[in-house]
């Protein structure tokens, strides 16, 4: 959780669709259009079908990268890495655990139209699962960005209390208007999207799937892959978020039909108990 690095794919677009958001280029009322893929520079980059005309919910609901990319371009580069640098990216959470990872992010001098297209929809990034958790944390917690801790309380073998430990706040990240909308927004995701495998009923959930290509030798692989899913519930009362990551599934590969279900069997016991 602390020291694994590895792309993010899908889920990464919860940071894009916050700092869009923020930023007031998109809204719920734009339209975007996905022919199966959008030339950026000189290079095309595909999405995994051919979405036709969608709103930003759809854009969401399906996991659209060409809806991703271009929302993420709207964005000035140096807008976009702020808000990659204030949910926490690129630096060590510092939970206080030997062997933190602060994950692999390009210095945003190195960055183009190409780069800052594949960042917007999680390729190009390397983060921590203890990064993204604290990420999804934030979009629950009304856009507020607390220190990860694993520990409440020490107490001595008569049970009298030693030290407590008390939430800590890191920064506002974005506004609570903000999270509040993209919740619904991921809540969409799980309701009717590529998330419906981690419906619990009775229960309101926001996620987001991922489905990562790995890197070997410096190119993509067709064949190996990092399925996850990340999210967290209740909605109208956060109280746990979670998230599966499953490294190179065999046979199905996709993080809505690999990790969703485990989301949905951990979330299930624990928001019941």
């Amino acid at each position: 959780a602390v020291w694994y690095n590895y792309e993010p794919g899908s889920t990464f677009k919860i940071v894009t669709a916050a700092a869009a958001m923020e930023e007031g280029v998109v809204s719920n009322n734009d339209s975007f259009y996905c022919r199966g893929g959008m030339q950026v520079a000189d290079h095309f980059i595909g999405c995994v079908t051919a979405h036709g005309s969608q709103t930003f919910a759809e854009v969401v609901k399906n996991s659209c990268n060409v809806g991703f990319m271009t929302i993420g371009l709207r964005m000035a580069k140096d807008r976009f890495y702020h808000y990659i640098d204030s949910f926490g990216f690129g630096k060590v959470p510092g939970l206080g655990l030997p062997g933190e990872e602060q994950g692999i992010v390009m210095p945003v001098t190195s960055v183009g139209p190409v780069e800052q297209a594949n960042i917007s929809f999680g390729q190009g990034i390397a983060v921590t699962p203890m990064q993204m958790i604290s990420m999804v944390g934030a979009v629950a917690n009304h856009g507020v960005l607390l220190r990860p801790q694993i520990v409440r309380e020490m107490r001595d073998s008569d049970g009298n209390l030693v030290r407590s430990f008390s939430p800590e706040e890191v920064r506002q990240v974005v506004s609570q208007e903000t999270a509040h909308q993209l919740a619904t927004l991921l809540e969409g995701v799980v309701s009717d999207g590529t998330g419906r495998n981690a419906q619990i009923p009775g229960y309101r959930l926001a996620g987001k799937t991922g489905t990562a290509q790995k890197i070997e030798e410096g190119r993509y692989v067709s064949n190996k892959h990092v399925a996850s899913f990340i999210g967290f519930g209740p909605v109208d009362n956060p109280r746990l978020a979670c998230l599966v990551l499953v490294d190179e599934p065999q046979g199905a590969y996709y993080g809505g039909v690999v990790a969703a279900p485990v989301f949905k069997r951990v979330m299930e016991d624990s928001l019941r108990y």
